[in-house]
């Protein structure tokens, strides 16, 4: 009659002392349910010198001396001793845990397969049920223990990953938020809350430690408190939210700009941990207001023009020459601008801001230039992330011909090249194309020529029309002549 394991519940044959696939004794078989105490027929002796005569003994000593049974089980001495002594399915079972990635998962493999009563299997227990962290403080990191416990006698082996508490950190090194561990006794899992990581808020922080281990699963929930820090002095003291800051400021604006101008509003803000709202540096004025309500939403901002998109700058050597270039709203809400360029020759000397105009005052070095001529892009950033992109060509007048009035032939053809390398923005993109006529705004004034492209159709038209009226001038000056001629005869 087929016998089945008590253990592992699969079938045996009816003349089988042992089960075949994980060595417990069979029931109704004397001497196989003592196994566990018959003694081997020649021992196993470990390197420390001790010896195991039977199956408690070795399970007892492995635990005891795990290190030098993984080695043991690595170099094939299990196989060996267990394919001695008859127990083929135990020497194929230390065969198998000696291939384990993880040596000692491997051995803890192995210990289970041994036919021993009682060697409890690993039982996960985690203390605190549920972790309080308690009241945090921005940029305040703090240690937070949690004991491990392992009731059972087996290896606790597995993983522990932190979700939804993005502030917490296993351990105090480089960020780690899933970690894997292996355990006989109470241990103490090392978390770290990283300070510069939290965000104040009205509401608890929450989330949550999931341990997925071979003595179970448990999901620990995890609280803390960070409380919000009060804005502090000023029109805008007592403000909790940022739409609070809105509303105070929009009270009383001329006493909320000091606040906004001296960052004490970013300030605030880096308090309790968020991210301010407004790209870039902070407007001067009312525009900083303005800035401030647009990035929250609460404001449309207006629509901005520019007074031109290409300036041209002959420039003669050592010469520093200046240049305005105005932005315009289409309502009474304070422009501001963003500046920024990449080459050396062009310097933004300062970003005046006007109530619905912007003012950037622009400024181009001749000793700064690499070359004759050189072409560059002023990037420009207005109200509501609006973007503008000021094409700048600088041409030294050394280079032009003596008594030409056109530029070197080299000069031109970067000028009219379509590979801007210089003036491509970041990504490689192609500038925008160039306007063939620019408008000059009201208040554009400066030495500086607006550059226009005439074509080559038009040079020869115009060149025609030159010729015929040299052509009609020199007929009629020798008609003149004539006629004087005939009345002196």
């Amino acid at each position: 009659m087929t016998q089945i394991c008590s253990r592992c519940s699969r079938a045996n044959p009816p003349e089988a002392s042992f089960c075949y696939y994980d060595g417990i004794g069979l029931p109704g078989h004397l001497q196989a349910s003592s196994a566990t105490q018959v003694r081997f027929s020649v021992p196993i002796i470990f390197d420390s010198g001790a010896a195991c005569s039977n199956f408690e003994e070795l399970a007892t000593t492995i635990l005891v001396e795990w290190e030098a049974a993984q080695k043991m089980l690595k170099g094939g001495a299990f196989t060996k001793f267990f394919s001695s002594i008859g127990r083929l399915d135990l020497s194929a079972m230390a065969a198998q845990s000696a291939n384990f990635p993880a040596p000692g998962q491997g051995l803890d493999s192995f210990l289970g397969k041994l036919p021993v009563q009682n060697l409890m299997p690993a039982k996960l227990d985690v203390e605190p049920e549920i972790l309080d962290v308690g009241i945090l403080k921005v940029g305040q990191d703090k240690k937070v223990p949690l004991k491990i416990r392992n009731l059972g006698r087996r290896l606790l082996f597995g993983t522990v990953s932190i979700e939804g508490a993005g502030w917490l950190n296993i351990g105090d090194g480089v960020p780690k938020s899933r970690h894997l561990f292996e355990t006989f006794q109470d241990a103490v899992l090392p978390l770290y809350v990283k300070g510069k990581l939290l965000r104040a808020s009205e509401k608890p922080l929450s989330g949550r430690l999931v341990f997925e281990t071979s003595g179970g699963t448990i999901v620990v929930p995890i609280k803390a408190m960070v409380p919000v820090k009060p804005f502090s002095g000023g029109v805008l003291a007592g403000a909790k939210i940022p739409r609070e800051i809105a509303l105070k400021a929009k009270a009383s604006p001329q006493e909320a700009v000091v606040l906004f101008e001296t960052l004490q509003v970013q300030k605030w803000y880096s308090e309790n941990g968020w991210d301010y709202p407004v790209p870039g540096p902070s407007a001067s004025g009312l525009a900083a207001i303005q800035q401030f309500f647009e990035a929250l939403g609460l404001a449309k901002p207006p629509r901005v023009t520019i007074g031109s998109t290409h300036i041209v700058f002959d420039l003669n050597p050592g010469e520093v020459r200046e240049q305005v270039l105005p932005l315009f709203g289409d309502d009474k809400k304070p422009v501001y601008a963003n500046v920024s360029v990449m080459v050396p020759w062009i310097e933004i000397y300062r970003v005046e801001m006007k109530g619905n105009r912007a003012n950037i005052y622009i400024r181009v070095h001749e000793s700064r230039m690499s070359g004759s001529s050189q072409s560059a892009f002023v990037s420009i950033q207005a109200n509501g992330g609006q973007n503008f992109k000021v094409r700048i060509d600088a041409r030294k007048k050394r280079s032009f011909e003596e008594g030409s009035d056109s530029l070197p032939v080299s000069a031109m053809q970067a000028y009219l090249s379509d590979d801007d390398s210089e003036g491509a923005d970041s990504q490689g993109m192609r500038p925008p194309p160039i306007q063939t006529r620019s408008t000059m705004a009201p208040g554009f004034n400066g030495d500086s020529k607006i550059q226009t492209r005439i074509s080559p159709i038009t040079w020869a038209v115009i060149g025609f029309l030159v010729i015929s009226l040299l052509g009609f001038m020199t007929a009629l000056s020798l008609l003149l002549v004539k006629k004087t001629r005939t009345k002196i005869d």
